[in-house]
């Protein structure tokens, strides 16, 4: 179990976790600085010059935000294979189940993910690129590659669950 003490850097007092922000690129994934110590630094910071300008600088562009957030959807909608098989690719980094592919299956990948974005369309029905063998199934557990991958509705793979389908009868 995490330990829910943190000692903070500045004030130098253990506090509980919740008095800390979140920071993924720490270890604990919290700030080094508890909350009131971390909006001491800000405010400090932001009532110099050079911390005005700063913050000027980061709020105009931060909204600029739409229209990058519009280019990132448009790009999404014309390239569904794409996005859906990094998606995947990522989900199965986080489980350990993927290999070093070379470039053809990185490719045969790509094309399975953008066969079940055809099939929605051709077919009307929603579609999920399964895994045959589970990233994470309670008996086996199978890997992220194109030869462990299937097209099938949305339907059965849900109804599949986190199992092969030869056991889907015996539950």
């Amino acid at each position: 179990m995490k330990n829910t003490w943190k000692t903070c850097r500045t004030c130098k007092e253990d506090k509980l976790h919740s008095e800390f922000h979140k920071d993924r690129s720490q270890e604990d994934e919290l700030k080094i600085h508890c909350k009131p110590c971390w909006k001491a630094i800000v405010t400090k910071r932001r009532s110099t010059p050079e911390g005005k300008a700063a913050t000027k600088r980061y709020n105009a562009s931060k909204y600029d935000k739409e229209s990058n957030t519009l280019r990132v959807r448009k790009w999404r909608e014309a390239n569904r294979g794409s996005k859906n098989k990094a998606d995947s690719r990522y989900r199965a980094a986080m489980s350990n189940a993927t290999l070093d592919l070379d470039e053809f299956n990185e490719f045969l990948m790509e094309e399975i993910y953008q066969h079940r974005v055809d099939l929605e369309e051709a077919t009307g029905v929603k579609h999920h690129v399964d895994h045959i063998v589970p990233l994470r199934g309670r008996d086996v557990c199978g890997l992220h590659v194109p030869w462990n991958l299937q097209v099938i509705t949305a339907t059965e793979n849900m109804s599949k669950g986190n199992r092969m389908e030869d056991e889907k009868h015996l539950v």
